[in-house]
């Protein structure tokens, strides 16, 4: 009996040993993970930050946890905190004379851009400079890099300045002919979310408040690339709806 106790004694011990071996591996694995991922930067003088907009810009991480061993892994995204501190911290640092931005394929929801444009605003009260560059520049684009004291468009390139735009797609006469049954509870006119599978159409309710959400988010857009590039908001409203972004030519005009 004394020599059972004594091997579970000793099977017990063993298994907390090897946790213990385990988790200090684990720990291990993720400070040479981090240390290899992390590099010092020095910034030299006369520098300008480049903001490059052809990643992703992402509210959160989304790599899996498996990452965290792989010390090769290169994100194809940038956090959008990230970037708002790099233009904050640039706004007091000596060495960087100004921000470049390089407004190709800018892939960011409004609120980031608002956040990011804001921040670039921000540190224009530094009195330092700040420029932007696209080819075939996107609205959203054009919405941040307008916030620029230059901005700088390829001669065989545009800018896609052309309002908002909204799309519903229905499943009604689908549903129908695959014998679908759907079921709704709902009430009140402004119940729009069931709508695609209730009708074939928009009805006027959803058409209203759909108006209403695009034209004040335009109206707010509109404004601000007004204000930026010191131009009247009805004179924009003129250069989106007549196209004229799509020739640089008069673009420029």
């Amino acid at each position: 009996m004394k020599s059972f106790f004594k091997n579970v004694l000793a099977n017990i011990v063993a298994i907390v040993l090897l946790c213990v071996v385990f988790f200090f591996f684990f720990i291990v694995m993720i400070a040479f993970g981090s240390m290899s991922s992390e590099k010092s930067v020095s910034v030299k003088k006369n520098s300008v930050l480049t903001i490059n907009l052809k990643t992703d810009i992402i509210d959160s991480p989304t790599e899996d946890q498996q990452s965290i061993f792989n010390v090769n892994n290169k994100n194809t995204s940038i956090l959008i905190y990230d970037a708002l501190e790099a233009v904050r911290k640039a706004k007091t640092d000596d060495n960087i004379k100004g921000i470049s931005i390089e407004v190709d394929d800018l892939n960011a929801g409004i609120t980031q851009i608002d956040d990011l444009r804001a921040a670039i605003q921000d540190f224009k009260k530094s009195g330092k400079f700040v420029y932007a560059y696209g080819n075939t520049v996107s609205q959203s684009s054009y919405y941040l890099g307008s916030v620029a004291d230059q901005y700088y468009l390829n001669p065989s390139g545009g800018i896609e300045l052309k309002g908002l735009s909204t799309e519903v797609t229905f499943f009604k006469d689908f549903a129908e002919k695959y014998g679908i049954g759907i079921e709704v509870i709902r009430h009140g006119k402004f119940k729009s979310a069931v709508e695609p599978f209730l009708r074939n159409d928009i009805s006027p309710e959803n058409k209203e408040q759909l108006s209403t959400l695009l034209n004040d988010i335009w109206d707010n857009t509109a404004s601000k690339i007004a204000a930026s590039r010191k131009m009247d908001v009805n004179q924009f409203r003129t250069v989106v709806d007549s196209l004229y972004g799509m020739i640089p030519d008069l673009s420029l005009q």
